[in-house]
């Protein structure tokens, strides 16, 4: 089968910010409604375990999605010295300074582009 390089729109240089952040929230609802990050958590604990890791680096985080669930989930549950970086080439910024401004220590995470 041939390869067929697609992209999103979002990652595009020009796409306006506040759309981009539009279309990351709602992803982030649909992850709720199915309730993806209880899958999440069993995948990521497993992969923590078997790597002997405390570090989830998330790759094209956008708005972070349901990894910020699943971080507090599993920080809370089985990894209290759990951290995670969050990456993206275009991140949300206004939800990054909203968790860089958390007093909680389970919503530290590292943001980089």
């Amino acid at each position: 089968m041939k390869r067929i390089n697609l992209f999103e729109f979002e990652d595009l240089r020009w796409f306006p910010n506040f759309l981009r952040d539009d279309m990351t929230k709602l992803i982030l609802v649909m992850h709720k409604i199915l309730k993806t990050d209880e899958d999440m958590s069993v995948l990521v604990s497993r992969m923590l375990k078997e790597t002997k890791t405390n570090h989830i680096l998330d790759l094209c985080s956008g708005g972070g999605g349901p990894m910020i669930d699943v971080f507090n989930k599993l920080k809370k549950e089985d990894f209290p010295q759990l951290k995670m970086s969050l990456s993206d080439l275009y991140p949300n910024e206004q939800l990054a300074k909203s968790l860089e401004s958390k007093k909680d220590l389970s919503t530290r995470f590292a943001w980089s582009r």
